[in-house]
């Protein structure tokens, strides 16, 4: 099975870790693992180095540097989803991972179906309170499998129609 996992921050990074280290260990999975957006930047600290630490093989896409604008961010996801189209076309994934509510998980769960490839969301129905909540709602609605943190978490993910059988509190 072929396992494409993106991450765009080292948070993110740091709490998939040990599962990823699973399936890294896995004879059943060829993990692919894809950094972008914060692990690329300089001013974020380029944090692909902490990674490499960990996985040898990886998928970097990057978004160059832009600035804090909106149409700046914007722009900086339309090249993310260009660069996953082109990702994709040349070899679809069985599976993608995607954590959390970041804008670079929303923009891969829209293109992942229309690849028609399947999606786990890990942390889908928590609550932040900042605009990036609408993200995660918006991810987990394009997700096939739910991965929640909490029993209120999951009934959450509940209330978004999601069928039960497809939601585990990790």
């Amino acid at each position: 099975m072929d396992i494409f996992v993106l991450s765009g921050k080292r948070g993110g990074y740091g709490a998939l870790r040990p599962f990823l280290k699973r399936l890294q260990e896995s004879n059943l999975v060829k993990l692919r693992l894809a950094l972008t957006d914060q692990h690329l930047s300089q001013s974020f600290g380029y944090t692909v180095e902490e990674v490499k630490k960990d996985f040898e093989n990886l998928t970097l896409l990057s978004l160059g540097e832009y600035g804090s604008e909106p149409y700046q961010r914007c722009e900086a996801m339309v090249k993310l989803q260009e660069l996953l189209i082109e990702n994709f076309t040349k070899s679809k994934p069985d599976l993608i991972v995607l954590y959390g509510d970041r804008a670079e998980s929303l923009v891969c769960a829209f293109v992942a179906n229309m690849f028609s490839i399947k999606i786990v969301h890990f942390q889908g129905g928590d609550k932040s309170g900042s605009v990036d909540e609408h993200f995660r709602h918006a991810i987990t609605k394009l997700s096939h499998i739910h991965m929640v943190s909490s029993e209120d978490s999951k009934k959450r993910v509940l209330q978004l129609g999601e069928c039960i059988n497809d939601i585990e509190v990790i």
